[in-house]
């Protein structure tokens, strides 16, 4: 980047002061050179031939204040209601779900390899079927 106006410069070569032939030269004890350079909008990179800021800028000035944000008032709680939760779809205990699965439960634990009197096997059976709800 070059700030716009008259730039005065030279450059060496093995520290032999040189000019460019293309640029015109001010005499003077140095050897300058001189590069007029123009007004450029560094944003879209073009030439500006007019002034930004004339005699008439701020008349000329148009401005709409900015509309009002919208509020959003908070929408009022529905009671909680089990039909629109997540646990809608779920399903009570039966005394047939509650059966298969102390039955299951029973096949795969080690009691009955552990007790060898069918009575006493029996009675811890049945006590803890009437306790398997609660566990």
């Amino acid at each position: 980047m070059v700030p716009p106006g008259d730039l005065k410069f030279y450059f060496s070569i093995n520290d032999v002061k040189m000019v460019s032939s293309s640029v015109k030269v001010i005499e003077s004890d140095e050897i300058v050179e001189t590069i007029c350079v123009p007004k450029t909008n560094i944003i879209e990179n073009i030439i500006q031939k007019d002034q930004l800021i004339t005699k008439t800028y701020l008349t000329d000035l148009k401005a709409i204040p900015r509309p009002a944000r919208r509020i959003q008032r908070p929408r009022p709680k529905s009671p909680w209601d089990v039909s629109k939760s997540v646990f809608k779809t779920y399903q009570d205990d039966t005394d047939a779900l509650l059966t298969r699965c102390f039955e299951f439960d029973w096949n795969c634990s080690k009691i009955p390899k552990m007790i060898s009197n069918y009575h006493e096997y029996e009675k811890i059976k049945k006590f803890l079927k009437t306790n398997y709800r609660a566990m």
